[in-house]
């Protein structure tokens, strides 16, 4: 009897809709970094740019966090959209809804940095850079 060959991991990833590829995302984050004290998604409507969060303390969102930002479209990760996302945490910052992530990381199968992008985050101010690493 002869059966199909299983899809790679990373084949069945692309098949996830937005809500699964978020689930996924925050059991993977805890693999990580052994740091974290909680990992929980926030995404959503109204979810100041953050997916899923996890804590290097038990102080949640009011101390050291990092940010993942999951993007499940079926093609590139575009400028816009990422600068879109990081405007608004960076609004919820600002705002006084929580401090800035350590960290900024987008997860994303399909994500293409081109020159464009390098540009404009070497013109992003240090501090700035330190709270929105961006990982593809």
């Amino acid at each position: 009897m002869h059966f199909p060959a299983m899809p790679s991991p990373e084949k069945i990833v692309f098949t996830y809709d937005p809500h699964e590829f978020e689930k996924f995302v925050e059991e993977w984050v805890p693999a990580l970094d052994g740091l974290y004290v909680r990992v929980e998604r926030q995404g959503g409507a109204g979810d100041h740019g953050i997916d899923v969060a996890a804590f290097l303390t038990r102080q949640g969102l009011e101390g050291p966090w990092h940010n993942y930002q999951c993007k499940r479209y079926k093609g590139t990760l575009a400028w816009s959209t990422a600068a879109g996302e990081i405007r608004k945490m960076f609004a919820g910052v600002v705002t006084g809804q929580f401090i800035a992530p350590e960290q900024y990381t987008f997860i994303a199968p399909s994500i293409v940095w081109g020159s464009v992008i390098h540009r404009c985050w070497s013109n992003v101010p240090p501090g700035m850079q330190r709270a929105a690493t961006m990982m593809g």
